[in-house]
């Protein structure tokens, strides 16, 4: 069984140990940044969404939807497809490029 925590003896943070933990630090720092880019999992099973459908899928407000779908156009991982205002559409692109033929995949927009 392991020792109780806090330790008794308070660790110290110094030399090699707190050059590890700077490098942890920092690369989790990079991890947070570059989680936003991830697509979320439900964008594998629904590649052509609007707002409305985003909202409902992860059950959240309309403006957190469009904010994760702006996100998503934004870093390149959705892509409006419908060229208007209002009840646009957007696609996962690369996630469907993977379903055409390697012809079709070259010429896929």
């Amino acid at each position: 069984m392991p020792a109780p925590l806090p330790p008794e003896k308070a660790v110290r943070l110094e030399g090699e140990l707190l050059t590890l933990l700077s490098q942890a630090d920092r690369a989790l720092g990079r991890l947070d940044g570059s989680i936003q880019t991830l697509p979320h999992p439900d964008l594998y099973r629904h590649p052509i969404v609007a707002v409305t459908e985003t909202r409902d899928l992860i059950q959240t407000s309309y403006p957190a939807a469009n904010n994760l779908i702006t996100q998503f156009v934004t870093h390149g991982v959705l892509h409006e497809m419908t060229g208007q205002k209002r009840n646009r559409r957007f696609i996962y692109r690369d996630y469907t490029k993977l379903f055409h033929d390697d012809e079709e995949r070259s010429e896929a927009p």
